[in-house]
């Protein structure tokens, strides 16, 4: 069976650091003990590091805790084309209308 292919939003990550007892927790808990691959851009790491920073008073986090998030989440990661292609659909399906 092929390990499923994950593209964590960043409210799914800004969630997890806000309430340890919800299901993004749950889901963040998981990074990196092969239950699935994440898939990344670096305009998405970009944007991880953007928002925790910018949060991180709220959230009780240093830059250096900040730091140490981005790159828990990157060490398992899978930087690839791929998310490109996923995100070139979306683009393409932006101007559909519903049937």
């Amino acid at each position: 069976m092929k390990t499923p292919q994950v593209v964590i939003d960043t409210n799914v990550l800004i969630a997890a650091q806000r309430s340890q007892r919800g299901a993004s927790s749950k889901l963040m808990s998981l990074v990196g003990i092969g239950r699935f691959d994440i898939r990344v851009s670096v305009p998405l790491v970009l944007e991880y590091e953007e928002v925790l920073l910018r949060q991180r008073l709220e959230l009780r986090l240093t830059q250096a805790d900040v730091a140490n998030i981005v790159d828990a989440l990157c060490g398992p990661c899978h930087a690839t084309r791929n998310l490109l292609s996923v995100e070139t659909i979306f683009t393409r399906q932006k101007g559909r209308t519903d049937p």
